[in-house]
């Protein structure tokens, strides 16, 4: 039989609550702690290939490699991606702008004139 069985039922199940909530704080704390020294890298990409599996329309994807792959290396660095603010791809035949949730940087678009039948800019929040 412990201490705390020993107490009154009511200052019992008060200093379980308190002991609780001391663990829980804790736990929070070191998860904190955890994600707090990660590496930045550890929670975004650090870099975007160039291919079909995340351009998939041709056109965009020659687009993307000849403008935004600076060292072209067929990939797309992190700040190959984060220099990217505006994108002009006006009148390119693009019917798929797939690959552009990746620059979430972009603070314009223009993609009129081309064949496009939907378009998901949900990732580029900074978009004016």
């Amino acid at each position: 039989m412990s201490v705390l069985d020993k107490l009154p039922l009511t200052i019992h199940h008060e200093r379980k609550a308190i002991y609780n909530e001391k663990r829980i704080l804790g736990l929070l704390l070191a998860l904190c702690m955890v994600v707090g020294f990660l590496p930045t890298g550890a929670m975004a990409a650090e870099s975007v290939a160039i291919s079909k599996a995340t351009f998939p329309d041709p056109n965009y994807r020659t687009f993307v490699a000849q403008n935004y792959d600076k060292d072209q290396n067929g990939t797309l660095s992190a700040g190959e991606i984060a220099a990217v603010t505006e994108m002009v791809v006006y009148r390119k035949n693009i019917s798929d702008l797939t690959g552009i949730e990746y620059f979430t940087a972009l603070t314009s678009l223009d993609c009129e004139v081309n064949q496009l039948t939907a378009l998901d800019v949900s990732q580029n929040t900074a978009l004016k």
